[in-house]
This record gives C-alpha cells, structure tokens and sequence, in this order.
C-alpha cells in the first residue's frame, strides 16, 4: 500500500476501483488465494451498503439470480488478446481451492458478496498472480508487459493473454457483453 498508492493517487486512479486489497491487508499472500477472497469480501460489503441505500432485498444475492451466464456475441476486439484454454462455460469450475490452503470451500462468501466467480477476471504479471487466480478458482489474464520471465508463466496456461493496456480494455469490454 505505502509503495503503490502514491502512484495510483499521482495518476488519479483511485476513481477506477471500487476497492483495493494491498498485501498489508491480509495475512496470507500470494499465490494462496486470500487477497481475491478479501476483495470479495470488501466488495460484498460494498453491495450491502448499497442495497441498503436502494432498499434492494437479499434475494437479489441468491444463487438462482446469480446463476446467469454472460454470452459471447462473437465480436472480437484487439488482435494480440487470445484465450490460451478452451473453456465451456458449463464446465464445472476446479476443485483444487477448496483445501489447499486451510481455508476450506469459499462458495459462499461469493454468493453472500453476490458475486459470481465467471465474473471475476484477475489482472497480474506474475506466477504468483496467476497461481492465486487458479487457487481461487477465477479467471486470469496475463499481461505480456511484465518484467518477470514469461516462459514459465506460459507453461501454466493462463486463460488470457495481453500483449498491450489496450488489448486488456478490449478484453474487458467483451467480457462485459
């Protein structure tokens, strides 16, 4: 947090997230999954408060409203962006984050945040980054601009991979659709 707010706040980027997890804001660090759990967390108190403020009941939060899936419309944006795994969006998601880090299932702090794990894409530039999204079960996009080596990064198989800031818009635009 004390390295990189500084930039965030000199960029004015503090607009564009709803919350931000640091590495002092949890115990346990990448590549266990804790800090996309305590985003969750945070976000799910974000919608609470704002249910509140709306008047919106719990139900909105249930697994039959959050069971929908967004579809691809087919149109593709930015040429370097591409997913490195087929995936059926009907395929059941994998087990391996449910005990490999003490914390057991956390299925229902996704539902009780009211958030769908389909919905989440993780954003890194790390091993560490992309080892978290998969023990947590969300997706994960690879930004070709890190500094690390990438080949073994690349043998891990992340879901996407960007080449440039403008590919991850457009892979976020389509994942939005």
């Amino acid at each position: 947090k004390t390295s990189a707010m500084p930039i965030i706040i000199q960029y004015d980027l503090e607009k564009y997230f709803d919350v931000m997890v640091f590495r002092e804001d949890t115990q346990i660090h990448k590549p266990s999954p804790e800090p996309i759990y305590k985003t969750v967390e945070l976000l799910g108190e974000m919608n609470r408060k704002k249910n509140l403020h709306y008047g919106l009941d719990d139900n909105l939060f249930s697994k039959e409203n959050l069971s929908s899936n967004n579809q691809d419309d087919g149109h593709s944006q930015g040429q370097s962006v591409y997913n490195t795994v087929e995936k059926d969006s009907n395929a059941p998601r994998p087990e391996k984050h449910l005990q490999n880090d003490g914390t057991g299932d956390k299925e229902e702090l996704f539902l009780a945040a009211g958030i769908n794990r389909d919905e989440i894409l993780f954003v890194g530039d790390s091993i560490h980054d992309l080892r978290c999204a998969k023990a947590a079960a969300v997706d994960f996009a690879m930004v070709g601009w890190s500094r690390m080596d990438l080949s073994p990064i690349k043998k891990e198989e992340p879901e996407f991979w960007v080449d440039t800031p403008e590919d991850l818009l457009h892979l976020i635009i389509k994942r939005t659709r």
